[in-house]
């Protein structure tokens, strides 16, 4: 899950509840984080993180 830190509340806290319950009820909460950035618009630091994620959870195609 993906938060913006300099986001409001309205937005921030939603991401945190989600990640909170995914972590909780979902059953592998290793296979999930919480992301703060400060600005979504920065896109090389979404890019990164999603990347990352995709790395640790999916198997290799090789």
């Amino acid at each position: 899950v993906l938060s913006d830190a300099g986001g409001d509340a309205g937005m921030r806290e939603p991401a945190e509840r989600l990640w909170s319950l995914m972590s909780t009820y979902g059953g592998a909460p290793e296979r999930t984080s919480l992301v703060t950035v400060p600005d979504v618009r920065h896109a090389p630091t979404v890019n990164a993180a999603v990347t990352e994620w995709f790395r640790r959870h999916l198997p290799s195609a090789a």
